[in-house]
């Protein structure tokens, strides 16, 4: 009953799942009206385990596609965990409503889907299996695919110790059998949920159903010997770009036209005094700071409240955040901290400012404000942002070496290696020390390591030493 529950804010919705031992509950907040989900697990019961588990590392991440965990709590009886509450239709529901206009669509669906799981399993400081990766526990949304449903996950250095048997038909054999579980393991999920987006069922036995250019992969997914299958979600993720034929091409052509366009446009305007800093428009007291990433997800927002918070701290500076990209990831941020009905901007955290939608006139008020430093969110923003990022002191550009991503850094480099003084920027980007190594020689850049804090708030002695160099424009290796 909901009575029972410790959360004496909500209301019952409705049952999500009602399982021996477990219900999963959909609640709204009385005053607000947000709906998130609660997960009540009976003590004693098989599930409890997976239960703080499941808290311990949803309550690590911060993944674009993952829900985000509120609060865990225990009662004499059950434990309770409360979680972003993800709406829309299962991948199963989905299915069996027809939603797959063409193979492409689906194999679009499981670029995602990979590219998730991959952020997971390159988790630091320790990488995640999820272990139960089937079409219940992926979640499709205008907006995005989201994975949820933890409560099978593991930290990959628990892998050799232990295992969980997940769902027949998508679990792989060795989730059965005891023997050690890695990503491979997640692997054959994945190539589980392919064939069951292409086919409507699951397991081995689907492999013959699906088109015959996909049939390789889902053989190579899904061999019963992990030594045999793909063995990381890099390689998958680009044997799928691959087999996504003309319409990858049509894309491909597509990004290329824009990118030639953008770089002849930027060309242009060098030539007419684009890069002349305008910095008569702002005080040149203030120390500007801006932070851009090659692509979305790469974690610059993070960061940016990271160096605010960092700064306030340490150096007791007066720092303003500014929002200069379309993410509404600030509004985010103040509904979390100050519930739904708060609408004021800019607001405050721990002494920094936030500013909302700042790009524009605002942001050059804001840059003649009372402040020692103006850090700017520029998101993944290219266009309109870049000649703001360009006048910025510090120029610091968050991407990634990892083969998914490797595409968007190429492409960002390609248009901004003509620019002056591009050598003075910082790259933070994640990948293999000798994989930086190898790109920091051949383009001559300013690169380092970039390393994702779940809690920017708090990053303990290691991560202000981080923060640190990172102001300071240092290159940065572990």
């Amino acid at each position: 009953m909901i009575e029972t529950l410790p959360f004496y804010d909500y209301e019952l919705i409705s049952f999500l799942k009602v399982s021996k031992g477990t219900r999963v509950l959909l609640v709204q907040n009385r005053s607000t009206g947000e709906r998130r989900v609660i997960k009540e697990i009976q003590k004693n019961a098989a599930d409890t385990e997976s239960a703080h588990s499941e808290a311990c590392i949803l309550k690590s991440l911060a993944i674009q596609g993952i829900p985000k965990m509120y609060e865990r709590k225990e009662s004499k009886q059950y434990v309770y965990i409360m979680e972003e509450y993800i709406p829309g239709e299962s991948l199963a529901e989905f299915v069996r409503r027809g939603g797959i206009s063409s193979w492409q669509r689906a194999a679009d669906i499981m670029l995602r889907l990979t590219e998730i799981v991959g952020q997971l399993h390159h988790h630091k400081p320790e990488g995640i299996l999820h272990l139960d990766l089937q079409p219940g526990n992926v979640m499709i949304r205008e907006g995005g695919i989201f994975l949820i449903d933890f409560g099978n996950a593991v930290f990959l250095n628990q892998g050799s110790r232990m295992y969980r048997k997940g769902t027949p038909g998508f679990a792989a054999p060795e989730q059965y059998s005891g023997a050690p579980v890695d990503e491979r393991t997640d692997i054959y999920g994945l190539g589980a949920c392919f064939a069951y987006l292409l086919t409507g069922t699951g397991g081995e036995s689907a492999i013959p159903g699906a088109p015959a250019r996909y049939r390789r992969l889902l053989r190579d997914c899904m061999e019963r010997n992990p030594d045999e299958r793909i063995r990381d979600t890099g390689i998958l993720y680009e044997r799928l770009r691959e087999l996504s034929g003309e319409f990858k091409e049509q894309r491909k052509e597509s990004r290329n036209d824009n990118y030639r366009k953008n770089k002849e446009g930027s060309k242009a305007e060098m030539k007419t005094g684009f890069l002349q800093h305008r910095r008569e428009e702002y005080d040149k007291r203030r120390l500007l700071v801006g932070i851009m990433g090659t692509g979305a997800g790469e974690g610059v927002t993070s960061l940016v409240i990271g160096l605010g918070a960092y700064l306030r701290k340490k150096r007791g500076w007066r720092v303003a955040l500014a929002e200069m990209n379309e993410s509404s990831a600030f509004a985010k941020i103040r509904q979390a901290y100050y519930g739904s009905g708060y609408e004021k901007n800019p607001f405050e955290i721990m002494k920094v400012t936030y500013c909302e939608r700042a790009a524009g006139t605002y942001y050059t008020k804001l840059c003649n404000m009372e402040y020692d430093c103006v850090i700017a969110d520029f998101g993944a923003d290219h266009g309109r942002g870049m000649e703001d990022f360009l006048h910025c002191d510090r120029k610091i550009v968050l991407a990634s070496a990892n083969l998914w991503k490797y595409e968007q850094y190429l492409q960002f480099h390609a248009r901004i290696c003509e620019i002056p003084g591009v050598e003075n920027w910082l790259f933070l980007m994640t990948g293999d020390k000798e994989d930086l190594d190898m790109l920091r020689k051949k383009h001559g850049l300013n690169i380092g390591e970039h390393r994702y804090y779940s809690n920017p708030y708090q990053v303990g002695k290691e991560g202000e030493e981080y923060y640190e160099q990172v102001i300071g424009g240092k290159t940065i290796w572990q």
